[in-house]
């Protein structure tokens, strides 16, 4: 699987999760993050469960990009984008954080990963590289 998440740049309401799970234990127990990930994975499955379809989801986040378009807001938004040496990655489409404008994506940003998920990330680039080249033999 291509999924990953850079646990180190989680936050809630402004504050890293990890030093909110070191601050309040009680509260923000430590997660499974294997059991968060595959819960994220499958989530859109239930959804499409029990509405019938996903597409106000995926809407909300087009609108998102188009506004951001159009009015030249100069938003970071996670979108996928063409990677060239960022993340020590070239040639590949990935989600990372960007700047999007009226020029769309307008800057790739590179999180600072620790070791562990630029290893994920890596891992999950290579896996998009080779669904990309098995779909353009079909």
């Amino acid at each position: 699987a291509s999924a990953m998440v850079p646990w180190s740049h989680v936050y809630v309401q402004g504050k890293p999760l990890v030093e909110l799970q070191n601050e309040l234990p009680h509260r923000f127990p430590e997660l499974d993050h294997k059991q968060v990930l595959d819960d994220v994975k499958i989530g859109g499955y239930h959804v499409l469960a029990g509405k019938g379809s996903t597409e106000f989801g995926i809407a909300s986040a087009t609108t998102e990009l188009i506004r951001s378009v159009f009015h030249d807001e100069k938003k970071v938004l996670p979108c996928s984008c063409y990677l060239d040496g960022q993340y020590g990655e070239t040639g590949v489409f990935a989600s990372t954080p960007a700047v999007i404008g009226k020029d769309g994506i307008e800057d790739v940003l590179e999180l600072q990963m620790t070791e562990d998920e630029l290893a994920l990330f890596k891992k999950s680039c290579a896996v998009i590289r080779e669904y990309a080249k098995k779909a353009e033999t079909m």
